[in-house]
């Protein structure tokens, strides 16, 4: 019937939204996988550019 069809094509719509939205949520997880690596290279770079700075004064 065609609220049978209605509804299936409803969960389809909804399936697929629901696997964009996890492959959207894997790829916020690897940038901020990223970008805490990132960070934390960052900060090592600063740290040790400040001990040259202490250790030339």
């Amino acid at each position: 019937s065609a609220g049978t069809s209605e509804v299936s094509h409803n969960v389809a719509g909804a399936s697929q939204s629901a696997d964009q939205s996890r492959a959207l949520a894997e790829n916020v997880l690897a940038a901020s996988g990223q970008l805490s690596q990132h960070t934390t290279t960052l900060f090592e770079s600063v740290d040790t550019f400040l001990a040259l700075l202490r250790s030339a004064a």
